[in-house]
C-alpha cells in the first residue's frame, strides 16, 4: 500500500477518478458552454475542410486554433464525438502530471506524489481535463518547455524548447511569453566564460514561437480575433487588479510547499527584510486598485471574487485582497530568496525570469479569472521544490498533505456538484 501511495498510479487513479463522471457528464456547465459554443464546433468546422486551415474563419474563440486542428486531425480516426475528444484532453492533461512526477528521483517519489496532488486535484486543472478546452494542452506544452530549460544544457534542447513554445504558442497565443526563459537559458552560459556552449545564435530558437504570433497578428490585426477584442480587454480591470489576484493565490497555494521545505541555519533577519518589502509591494498593489466584485469590468469566476461579495469592502478595496495579496507578496519573495540562497543565482534566475514572464502575459488580459492563476502557479511551485530537493534541503511531503485535501473538497464541491450531481 505505501509503495501504491508513493507511485504514478496512486496519481492517476485519483486523478481518473475525479475526472470521469465529468467526462461523461451531459450537465450544463460554463466549461461545457465554451466545449459547445467554440471549440467543438471548431473542431467540426476545421475537420470539414482538413488538412486546410483558415486561421480568420477557424478562430472561434479568443484562444489561436492550434489545438482545434490537432483534434481534428485525430478526429480523422476517433470521429468528431464529444467523449473521443474529451478523452484526448485528459490523456495530454495526465502526461504533464507523469512529466511532472518524473523531477524527482526514485527515492522521493513519496513527496512526488504530495507535491503533484494539489494540481491533480485542482477544480480548475480536473475541469480542464475533463471537457473540450485549451488550457491544459498548453499547461502541457508550458512544463514540458521549462523541464527543457531548467534541466537540461546542450544546444538541441535549446532549439527543442524552441519548437515546444511555438507548438504551444500555436495552441494559446499568450504562450509567446515561453521565448524569454529560452532567451535567459542562451544567455546564462556566454556569462559563465568556464563553458560557453551556446552562442548568440541559439537565440534564433526563438524565432518559430515569434513566427506563430506574427502570423496569428497578421490575420487577427491584433492578439485576439477582433470578435473577441471587447471582451478580452474588458474595461475597468487593469495589471494591478490582476497582480493582486495573482499574489493572493500565491499565498494560499505557496504557503504548503513552503512549510514543507525544511532550510537548516536560514537567516531569519534576511527573510523578515524581503518578507516585508514583498508585503509592502503586495498592499500597494491592493491600495491602488479596485477588488470588489464586477463582472462587466472582468473581477469575476473564482473563489476569491466569490469571497468578495461576502466580506468587507472598503472604497472598493477588498479585505480579501488588502490580507491576502501583501502575505502573498512576502512569501514570494521568501520563497526566491530561499531558492536563490539554496541553488545559485544562474538557476534561480531561470525559475524567476520564466515566473515573471508569465506574470507579463497575464497583464492585457481584461478577465481574472482563478483558472489562469491556479494550475500554472502550482506548476511553478513543482519545480521550485524539485530545485530545493536537488540542492540538497530537507522536505516534509506531509506538509502538503492538508492543501491536496483542501483542493479534493474543493473540487467536489464546486465540479461535482455542478456539473454532475445536480
Amino acid at each position: 500500500m505505501k509503495s501504491f501511495a508513493s507511485s504514478f498510479w496512486c496519481i492517476a487513479l485519483i486523478f481518473g477518478v475525479l475526472c470521469t463522471p465529468l467526462i461523461f457528464s451531459r450537465n450544463h456547465t460554463p466549461y461545457s458552454a465554451d466545449e459547445d459554443s467554440f471549440h467543438l464546433p471548431a473542431v467540426r468546422q476545421i475537420y470539414a475542410h482538413w488538412p486546410r486551415l483558415d486561421i480568420d474563419q477557424d478562430s472561434l474563440s479568443a484562444i489561436s486554433p492550434g489545438y482545434h486542428y490537432m483534434l481534428a486531425t485525430a478526429s480523422l480516426v476517433t470521429g468528431t464525438g464529444r467523449t473521443p475528444l474529451r478523452l484526448i484532453t485528459w490523456i495530454l492533461s495526465l502526461i504533464l502530471l507523469w512529466l511532472l512526477w518524473r523531477l524527482f528521483p526514485a527515492p522521493e517519489r513519496p513527496l512526488a506524489t504530495a507535491a503533484i496532488l494539489p494540481l491533480a486535484c485542482s477544480n480548475f486543472y480536473v475541469k480542464s481535463a475533463s471537457w473540450i478546452v485549451t488550457d491544459n494542452p498548453a499547461l502541457l506544452g508550458m512544463g514540458a518547455l521549462l523541464t527543457v530549460i531548467f534541466f537540461k544544457d546542450d544546444r538541441r534542447s535549446t532549439w527543442l524548447a524552441g519548437l515546444l513554445a511555438a507548438a504551444t504558442t500555436f495552441i494559446r497565443q499568450m504562450y509567446v511569453w515561453t521565448i524569454f526563459p529560452i532567451a535567459l537559458r542562451v544567455f546564462r552560459p556566454l556569462a559563465q566564460k568556464d563553458s560557453p556552449r551556446l552562442s548568440l545564435i541559439d537565440l534564433a530558437a526563438v524565432l518559430p514561437a515569434c513566427a506563430v504570433l506574427l502570423m496569428l497578428v497578421c490575420h487577427w490585426h491584433g492578439l485576439v480575433p477582433p470578435a473577441w477584442k471587447t471582451v478580452s480587454y474588458a474595461h475597468g480591470t487593469g495589471a494591478a487588479s490582476i497582480l493582486c489576484y495573482m499574489l493572493a493565490v500565491f499565498f494560499l497555494l505557496g504557503v504548503s510547499y513552503h512549510l514543507a521545505v525544511k532550510d537548516a541555519g536560514r537567516p531569519f533577519s534576511t527573510d523578515v527584510r524581503v518578507a516585508l518589502v514583498g508585503a509592502l509591494f503586495g498592499l500597494f498593489l491592493a491600495i491602488i486598485t479596485r477588488s470588489d466584485y464586477n463582472e462587466a469590468a472582468g473581477r469575476w469566476g473564482g473563489y476569491l471574487w466569490n469571497a468578495t461579495r461576502h466580506l468587507p469592502i472598503f472604497s472598493g478595496r477588498s479585505l480579501v485582497f488588502l490580507v491576502l495579496t501583501p502575505l502573498g507578496g512576502a512569501l514570494f519573495a521568501v520563497m526566491a530568496t530561499r531558492l536563490i540562497r539554496r541553488t545559485n543565482l544562474s538557476m534561480s534566475g531561470l525559475w524567476l525570469g520564466a515566473f515573471a514572464a508569465w506574470a507579463a502575459s497575464l497583464l492585457p488580459n481584461g478577465q481574472v479569472f482563478q483558472r489562469y492563476f491556479e494550475p500554472t502557479i502550482i506548476i511553478f511551485l513543482i519545480f521550485w521544490i524539485s530545485f530545493m530537493l536537488r540542492a540538497g534541503a530537507v522536505i516534509r511531503p506531509s506538509r502538503l498533505i492538508p492543501l491536496v485535501v483542501i483542493q479534493l473538497l474543493l473540487t467536489l464541491a464546486t465540479a461535482h456538484r455542478y456539473s454532475y450531481f445536480t
